[in-house]
């Protein structure tokens, strides 16, 4: 198989174009590949089904010295967590905005796709497995060397705060 690397909403070009045979994409682009005549034959959450793929990030500094800017974003990333799990409807409009290229039977199918699937979390308090499974995946590959512990390195204050939102 050939293996490339290619820019976000690139991969299914090359797919279809043989630059590659296979690709590793993410939603909106894997219902675009799909609507396309693709087919997955692998999905990432089936086989980690508690995985931390993301996460809002920020360095030691900037979380003791801008606090309520933190809490502002967490804030604004638990409503929106909020939001598309209850109002899909709503969510699929917001998206189609982002995704015009898509159209929106492919952007419903991806949004649909995701809160089904597990992939878009319920709130913003990062689970301590998913996180545990990311940090040991990543161990095994020989990309993070320490221990990568939750405890060390994931502070869930701030969106603790945001679920009473």
């Amino acid at each position: 198989a050939k293996i490339v690397q290619g820019a976000f909403g690139t991969l299914q070009a090359m797919v279809k174009s043989d630059q590659a045979d296979m690709a590793l994409e993410v939603e909106p682009m894997v219902s675009s590949a799909v609507a396309d005549k693709g087919h997955i034959v692998f999905e990432v959450n089936q086989k980690y089904p508690e995985f931390a793929f993301t996460g809002l990030m920020v360095s030691d500094q900037f979380r003791q010295e801008h606090p309520d800017q933190v809490q502002a974003a967490v804030n604004a990333l638990s409503r929106g967590l909020k939001f598309i799990q209850t109002n899909p409807d709503g969510a699929v409009e917001v998206a189609k905005k982002e995704f015009p290229e898509l159209g929106e039977d492919v952007v419903r199918h991806a949004l649909l796709h995701l809160i089904s699937e597990g992939n878009v979390p319920k709130t913003a308090v990062l689970d301590k497995k998913a996180w545990d499974n990311a940090i040991k995946l990543r161990q095994q590959t020989g990309d993070i060397k320490g221990s990568g512990s939750y405890e060390e390195n994931v502070d869930i204050s701030f969106a603790s705060k945001a679920q009473s939102l």
